[in-house]
């Protein structure tokens, strides 16, 4: 007889059902459903939380949960798993749900807390330096020496000042451009790199960056961490739940549309349009 794992496994693969829609639907972690298909029961926190588990993953599927539950337990007793210590469960391993516990609404508020003081310093951070380093680009740009029309001056004198007019004919130099694109200057969508900063402040989310077509990253963003992301010249940007994170992008604050069912976001950021990604 199939075990309960192995048969809740064959109902959702008959289903055409995945994991990650499992996951992204009931905000459990992969890692707990590939442990409730293996009867891995020891690998899930405990307590509650197992048989919580088992019937969200049950529920979603469309059997009877309650059934389920029972060969849970049944299964269980027959082969007793010993249970972590509170003291070794983290809260991110979790879904974000408000429960009962004390202990946990005292936990939440702390954490929410640390992620947004996160959020805000590195926002800071990066603002300050993408600003130091659009004035130094400013300041590199200088018109070159334009020689008097009348030949006059010494020949190791600066030419006048680009917004002034020539000493020989009275015309006016051209004026250098500023960040809105007037020629003289680069573009403002010229920059020399994309920096882009991915902050979970509500919820677990499973992101896939690909960087300049080289590298792609694949892993689920904890509540309060932040993963830093830089390109020369593309970044795809994969999110399975945008309502869970914030993000920036040269420092600024990103607009994060979904294109794909309620909240996933699946965008290709280059060089040349990533200002309509920013606010």
């Amino acid at each position: 007889m199939p075990s309960l794992g192995q048969e809740l496994k064959q109902l959702r693969e008959d289903k055409g059902i995945s994991l990650r829609q499992i996951s992204d639907a009931t905000h459990i972690g992969m890692r707990f459903l590939q442990a409730i298909e293996s009867d891995s029961f020891d690998a899930l926190p405990g307590g509650i939380f197992n048989r919580s588990f088992v019937r969200k993953y049950a529920r979603y599927i469309g059997i009877d949960e309650e059934q389920v539950l029972a060969r849970y337990d049944h299964q269980v007793a027959e082969q007793p798993i010993e249970q972590p210590k509170p003291s070794q469960l983290r809260y991110q391993d979790f879904e974000n749900r408000s429960t009962s516990a004390g202990s946990l609404k005292v936990v939440i508020p702390l954490l929410l807390l640390l992620g947004a003081g996160l959020y805000f310093t590195y926002k800071y951070i990066n603002t300050h330096a993408a600003g130091q380093t659009e004035t130094s680009s400013e300041a590199t740009v200088a018109p070159s020496p334009v020689p008097s029309a009348t030949g006059e001056g010494n020949a190791g004198e600066a030419s006048p000042s680009p917004s002034a007019p020539s000493a020989g004919d009275g015309t006016a130099q051209p004026a250098a451009a500023d960040a809105s694109g007037t020629p003289g200057t680069k573009a403002s969508g010229d920059v020399a790199q994309l920096r882009l900063q991915v902050t979970a402040t509500n919820n677990s989310c499973w992101i896939n960056v690909k960087i300049d077509d080289t590298k792609e990253v694949k892993k689920t963003l904890q509540l309060g961490e932040t993963q830093e992301f830089v390109a020369t010249d593309k970044i795809e940007l994969h999110l399975g739940n945008a309502t869970a994170v914030s993000a920036t992008l040269n420092g600024r604050p990103m607009k994060l549309t979904p294109t794909r069912s309620k909240t996933v976001i699946e965008d290709v950021i280059t060089k040349d349009n990533y200002q309509k990604f920013v606010q």
